[in-house]
């Protein structure tokens, strides 16, 4: 339902791209796993 949302206020312009404000920044860990996935 959050993913819902979240895409129904992107198209209606409301919520702004990108993270939300308040949300914590990824774990290097966790930045580290993206990255070997997506190949960077």
């Amino acid at each position: 339902d959050d993913l819902y949302i979240y895409l129904r206020a992107r198209a209606d312009g409301v919520a702004p791209r990108g993270r939300p404000p308040k949300h914590e920044d990824k774990a290097k860990a966790a930045k580290d796993a993206e990255a070997s996935c997506m190949g960077g």
